[in-house]
């Protein structure tokens, strides 16, 4: 019975590393701090309705991940920058960066809470 606890436990932790590779998620504070290197894309992947209703970091780049064209849009852009990826909450931006991954992305960080958490400026 130990030895099959210990496999699970091996396979999860396994499986723990695997998922934590694919990206990192970091607090407002870490985001705008990445935000200050060159080469580093902001990706709102929120609907217009909500870059609208709640406003936007600056300088980001919109691309909705319920957009059917999502895939193709992440597709076009260069895999050797930092990605720094955010919604309202942290739940669409962390599967914007599971997608990403599956596509040979790095550099990939969700911004954690989203929006709701963030503590920088807004452009309107």
């Amino acid at each position: 019975m130990q030895c099959i606890f210990a496999k699970l436990k091996m396979k999860f932790m396994q499986n723990n590393i695997t998922a934590e590779k694919k990206f990192h998620n970091i607090d407002s504070k870490d985001f705008i701090e990445k935000m200050k290197h060159p080469g580093v894309m902001v990706l709102d992947v929120r609907t217009p309705d909500e870059w609208h209703h709640h406003g936007y970091i600056y300088d980001s780049r919109k691309v909705d991940i319920h957009h059917p064209n999502f895939e193709n849009e992440i597709m076009k852009f260069d895999k050797r920058h930092d990605y720094l990826v955010y919604c309202l909450k942290g739940q669409r931006s962390a599967e914007a960066c599971e997608i990403m991954a599956r596509h040979g992305f790095k550099k990939l960080y969700n911004l954690e809470g989203g929006l709701e958490k963030w503590n920088g400026p807004l452009a309107q």
